[in-house]
């Protein structure tokens, strides 16, 4: 099978909707740890200046 076959094959349009879908989701994951961690951080320093 030539690279120009593959490409036509449903194989090749499975890889690429696979590989969109774990950009996007590596994306949103990214974005959503981020903004956890933002969270995690105001937390402590709320925490930190209440004690204190």
């Amino acid at each position: 099978m030539t690279l120009q076959e593959f490409k036509y094959s449903d194989t090749y349009h499975c890889l690429c909707v696979a590989g969109d879908l774990l950009k996007s989701i590596s994306k949103y994951a990214y974005l959503f740890s981020k903004a956890t961690f933002k969270v995690l951080q105001w937390i402590v320093v709320k925490t930190y200046r209440y004690i204190s």
